[in-house]
């Protein structure tokens, strides 16, 4: 999880990406904070508009892999133990079960599905989805050619979720 402004409480990715800086003070390290990597993702992420019909496949794998890093950010083991509720389980395999059905570009939702069936989401805890989602985004990179994402950096790969619990 990257570290909190002093001054806004919010986490530096998501200010930094969109622009939302507490002030001018905090812009700097914020953006600091987030490494070269992980700076050139967001640059990405921000280009993309989400109000266009034309997304392309790359725009549109850009915004699901921030939606399901950040869905995975959000799940928490249940209280005084270390897996994750029933609940929570279920949930996290809906989702991933929807993506290999519903997912818009039909050629990434067959390679998704492949994944799926021969890597099933691990739902024993919080962490063993991250960590899959983590080597699922892993695969997909490596079949495209592009940058590896460390297991500890996968975090930052989602929004910032104080931003959308206010």
């Amino acid at each position: 999880m990257a570290p909190a402004c002093t001054q806004c409480k919010g986490r530096a990715r998501y200010r930094a990406v969109h622009g939302l800086f507490c002030g001018t003070e905090c812009q700097a390290a914020h953006w600091q904070m987030l490494g070269e990597e992980a700076q050139a993702y967001y640059v990405q992420v921000a280009r993309v508009d989400l109000r266009r019909v034309d997304l392309s496949k790359e725009d549109m794998g850009r915004a699901a892999w921030v939606f399901l890093h950040s869905v995975a950010n959000r799940l928490e083991n249940a209280p005084g133990t270390q897996a994750l509720s029933d609940e929570a389980r279920y949930d996290a395999r809906s989702l991933v079960a929807l993506l290999t059905r519903l997912y818009p570009c039909e050629m990434c939702r067959a390679h998704f599905a492949e994944m799926v069936a021969a890597h099933p989401p691990a739902t024993e805890s919080a962490e063993a989805f991250q960590r899959w989602l983590c080597d699922r985004h892993n695969d997909v990179n490596r079949r495209l050619g592009k940058p590896l994402v460390p297991f500890d950096e996968a975090p930052r790969l989602g929004c910032a979720l104080d931003n959308y619990e206010k």
